[in-house]
């Protein structure tokens, strides 16, 4: 019981790293749930995080990400998972509102600002910030 109530508050990290030409969504999955296990996440919290992650990363793929290593780094206390992914690229965007379904079938952004309102809708919070050429974003899920 001690030993529960020091652990409290305390952050454990984990990360992968991700080839451009090497995306594998098992991969992404395998280490969300080997963390999530590890970690003594709630499996709902954890899939959502995987989900969001892998459909992040499919987006960025197809529009954004330039070259280089993706980077996600996933960190866990009792009340918190935070997931960060970072990437040489352009920023993904994610809109408040929905787009419309013109705007899905005739622009080329149209599939990605849908990619970018679906997974503001899956995460609790999410933030995205761009420093030279590295696009940031973070998902944090309540626990």
């Amino acid at each position: 019981m001690l030993n529960l109530l020091f652990r409290l508050g305390i952050k454990q990290k984990a990360t992968l790293q991700i080839e451009r030409d090497a995306v594998d969504p098992a991969a992404i999955e395998a280490f969300f749930l080997r963390q999530g296990s590890t970690w003594g996440a709630r499996p709902e919290v954890v899939n959502r995080a995987n989900f969001g992650t892998t459909q992040l990363i499919d987006a960025v793929a197809d529009h954004c990400w330039r070259e280089g290593p993706l980077t996600v780094s996933a960190t866990f206390d009792e009340f918190n998972l935070d997931v960060t992914v970072s990437y040489s690229g352009d920023q993904i965007e994610f809109p408040v509102r929905r787009p419309s379904i013109e705007d899905i079938r005739k622009t080329d952004d149209g599939v990605r600002l849908l990619a970018g309102y679906l997974l503001r809708e899956n995460a609790d919070r999410i933030q995205t910030e761009r420093k030279g050429n590295q696009a940031t974003v973070r998902f944090h899920f309540d626990h």
